[in-house]
């Protein structure tokens, strides 16, 4: 997993349509990450004083990439399971997923321009 110092490389994977949402993973439905044909985006995020921003981020990044990009959020209780499934060792993380493979990441605090 690498620094916040550049942006995931989002705009490889995203060059064919697909719908978009963003959708709250827990330990049940992981797989619906891992049956999509698109890239996904996975944000890690502990519920804390930026809970709400990190989110806006995938919300956003939702939007910009409508119909490429299957966004997914994973708070709390979910994180110990995904460490162990994608080695998240940190929050927030920030994973770019195809066919259930991580593909790129970012650790740590980051503005939506890091993001996308």
């Amino acid at each position: 997993m690498r620094e916040n110092n550049k942006s995931l490389n989002i705009n490889k994977l995203t060059n064919k349509p697909h719908g978009c949402n963003v959708t709250i993973i827990h330990n049940k439905n992981y797989s619906l990450m891992e049956e999509q044909d698109c890239p996904v985006l996975l944000g890690c995020i502990r519920k804390d004083n930026r809970t709400m921003e990190h989110i806006s981020f995938l919300q956003r990044a939702a939007e910009q990439f409508e119909g490429r990009l299957g966004v997914y959020l994973a708070l709390d209780e979910s994180i110990p399971f995904l460490n162990r499934r994608y080695h998240v060792y940190g929050t927030p993380s920030f994973l770019l997923l195809k066919k259930g493979k991580v593909k790129d990441s970012l650790l740590g605090i980051i503005d939506y321009d890091v993001l996308c």
